[in-house]
């Protein structure tokens, strides 16, 4: 019998195993909480409405992840949406919630790789573990807080085979519903029930010498998880009717198996977000993964049935794993490490498997396993210098050094150098931009404020045009060609295009104000009242409108409401003289100079 000594060494060990990798967790993904939101994450969380009630919530079951995509995900949508709800637009809390899974994760795996049938001892379990999540492939899910659909997807495909292998048939139930879970994080996560019947095939759900399942245990097992798919592509059918997905360039199936092999193997320092095949193809890494599957080759060869029962599932896991991202169904890019993070972990099984096996035939245990904890630091090392990375400009930068013939880095590129003050920059690469593709409305517009900006308004205004000539419906041109009319005095002109900018959305404020503001400034005053407060009814914090609001009610002899709007904008703006004197003339009754 145990000793009760004994009987708790596991638990202790579990939890020093579970406490190691949450520091390791924290120390390489720690810089992540100082960056901002990126690329994806503002039409992930800032475009959305941020949710009023639990109704708000429900919806995103009912609409796609991206629109016009056929990503279904709304667990991951969910799960940003509350966070808004609660913390606003601080990007730090997101940040903390991904690496906070990243922790979640790493127990997960450590959990996973100490199941009996893979033959791990704690201490090769918890570098297995390390390595898989301070892996530079998985950071690429972690610094972005658009990687957490990766993460999601993975933490329930870790969980549901860990929950599978306990080999019965209420796991089995418990697993399926796991899978359904992750199911509705990301659509990679359907490879899960594959990858629990290559555990089947291996051996690895049943206890040591214990004979084959039946049919019938194996269709009683396999039946929650055929319920789950068929539920899955109901909803998927109803909800993407038409969206769903397509076939992709099957001819780098291959490629894509290669690509993953070589940043797994032998991952890159610098971020190569997106990157096309000349940029990761190195012919001295592909000489080191040959190598290193080499030598797995031979110590598998070399090495018992149990190891190589577990060699085969880890390689499977990889192969099925990296299925619906090897290029088979039409995807974002062809290649991209957040496509590779979850495949990761079948060859780390693996690693551990042969590095355990060895470690035993050397009697150098405690050596290998410093050799592992010391490649999971350099690892982490490795993925916590990639931070830089992941502010707007050095990413988009990087983008572009990658892929110069990318519209959308260049685009974003000169977006990010606009939002931080720099149009000089932004016009060099709008224009870098516009010779990929001329006809970019979007480009031409931004490219005219940054004009704006610089006090270049003839070129601003040929610009806007531009943007209009290709895209007649474009809101924000329209508006802003108005604007720029008005700086050079063609007023009548500029109403006329903030006319057709409200026109055309007629909920935008920001051209409402425009519009009731020029009205102003032409004496226009009683449409211009009426603009004013069109802008206010929809927009009671567009503080900017009280003061020309005020000035109109004012001239039309309103007193009391003008005092009304000028005390209010006069609390916007305590220390502004001007409209001081303004309230104080309203007050008096006089009419406004």
């Amino acid at each position: 019998m145990l000793t009760l000594e004994e009987a708790a060494t596991p638990n202790r060990k579990t939890v020093a195993a579970a406490t190691l990798l949450l520091v390791l967790v924290l120390a390489a993904y720690l810089p992540a909480l100082r960056k901002g939101f990126l690329y994806d994450d503002f039409l992930l969380i800032l475009k959305p409405a941020v949710p009023r009630s639990a109704a708000d919530i429900a919806k995103l079951f009912a609409r796609p992840y991206y629109e016009g995509l056929p990503y279904y995900r709304p667990v991951t949508s969910a799960s940003f949406l509350v966070q808004r709800r609660v913390w606003g637009d601080d990007p730090r809390p997101f940040h903390a919630a991904n690496v906070a899974l990243a922790g979640a994760l790493a127990v997960l795996t450590y959990g996973l790789f100490r199941r009996p049938c893979f033959g791990l001892a704690p201490g090769m379990a918890a570098a297995g573990a390390a390595i898989f999540i301070l892996h530079p492939v998985v950071s690429s899910c972690v610094h972005p807080v658009s990687g957490r659909d990766t993460l999601l997807a993975t933490s329930s495909m870790v969980a549901a085979v860990w929950i599978y292998l306990r080999g019965t048939v209420g796991a089995a139930i418990a697993s399926a519903a796991v899978f359904a879970a992750g199911l509705l994080c990301k659509e990679a996560a359907i490879v899960t029930p594959g990858v629990i019947a290559l555990a089947e095939a291996a051996g690895l759900s049943r206890p040591a010498g214990a004979p084959r399942r039946s049919a019938t245990a194996l269709a009683t097992r396999a039946a929650p998880f055929l319920v789950v798919l068929a539920a899955y592509a109901a909803v998927r059918a109803v909800v993407l009717p038409g969206g769903q997905m397509s076939t992709g360039t099957p001819g780098y199936v291959p490629l894509t198996y290669v690509y993953a092999l070589e940043v797994t193997l032998t991952p890159f320092r610098a971020l190569l977000y997106e990157p096309p095949v000349a940029a990761w193809l190195s012919p001295s890494k592909l000489v080191v993964v040959g190598l290193v599957l080499a030598l797995a080759a031979l110590t598998a060869w070399r090495s018992g049935r149990g190891v190589r029962s577990v060699l085969v599932f880890g390689i499977g896991w990889f192969v099925v794993v990296q299925l619906p991202t090897a290029n088979l169904v039409r995807q974002e890019t062809l290649f991209d490490e957040r496509y590779v993070a979850p495949a990761v972990l079948g060859l780390v099984l693996a690693g551990a498997a042969l590095a355990s096996e060895i470690a035993r035939r050397a009697a150098r245990e405690r050596t290998v396993l410093v050799a592992a904890a010391l490649l999971a630091l350099a690892l982490g090392a490795l993925s916590r210098s990639r931070a830089p990375y992941f502010d707007e400009v050095a990413f988009y930068t990087q983008w572009a050094m990658i892929r110069p013939d990318s519209m959308t880095a260049r685009f974003n590129l000169a977006n990010a150098y606009a939002k931080t003050g720099r149009p000089g920059r932004a016009v060099e690469e709008y224009e870098r931009a516009l010779a990929i593709e001329p006809s970019h409305a979007g480009a031409h517009n931004n490219l005219g404020e940054a004009f704006i900006k610089l006090g270049r308004r003839d070129e601003a205004i040929a610009q806007f045009r531009e943007a209009i000539r290709y895209d007649p419906n474009n809101v924000k041109a329209h508006n802003n060609l108005g604007s720029g009319l008005a700086l050079g005095g063609d007023m009548d002109g500029a109403i006329a295009e903030f006319r057709e900018a409200v026109r055309l959305d007629p909920g935008y404020v920001g051209a409402i104000f425009d519009l009731g503001y020029a009205l102003l400034l032409e004496g226009a005053n009683e449409e211009a009242i009426e603009r004013l407060q069109e802008v206010l009814r929809r927009d009671p914090s567009y503080e900017k409108a009280h003061r020309p609001l005020g000035i109109a009610l004012l001239r039309r002899g309103r007193k009391q409401e003008a005092v009304v709007e000028l005390t209010a904008a006069a609390r916007f703006s305590p220390g502004d003289v001007e409209l001081q004197r303004l309230l104080a003339t309203a007050e008096a009754g006089e009419a406004p100079r």
